[in-house]
Formats: C-alpha cells, structure tokens, sequence
C-alpha cells in the first residue's frame, strides 16, 4: 500500500501550468490560511489516499460547518460582487 500511495503523490506533483486547468471561470478563489502544521498534514493524507484534490478535501471540510452555522443563525446573505 505505501508504494501506490507513494505512486500516486507523484503523478500530479505542483500546481497546474497556465492554460492546463481547462476550466473556465468558476466561483472558486485563492486563499491562504495559517493552520496548524499537523492539521495541514493530516490534510494532505486523506487527500492522498481519498485521491481527492486537497481544496476539495478542505471544502467538504468547512462546508458542515457552514451549514451549522446557518441553522442556528439563519441563512447568510452576502453582498453582491462588484
């Protein structure tokens, strides 16, 4: 097993070229963030071995708490983008 999780950390190292993401705009944005180190790894395994990418890993992640927060809070309603 830990010679196919090391395969598959090596397949899609980096960050794709420009031009190489095939997606055209999306809601999706950069954000950086000061996490725990061990977090950030533990992270980075499950998105290993789930063979998801890690901002998706993260999504599903912070989506429940959202959602929590709604329920007790109401539903949150932000201003449009300019």
């Amino acid at each position: 097993m830990k010679e196919s999780l090391e395969a598959k950390r090596r397949r899609n190292v980096g960050r794709p070229r420009k031009g190489e993401s095939g997606s055209t705009k999306t809601s999706e944005v950069r954000a950086t963030f000061i996490v725990d180190q061990e977090v950030v790894r533990k992270l980075k395994y499950i998105s290993l071995v789930e063979n998801n990418l890690l901002k998706d890993v993260i999504g599903e992640a912070l989506s429940p708490i959202i959602g929590s927060w709604e329920e007790e809070n109401g539903k949150i309603r932000l201003p449009k983008n300019k």
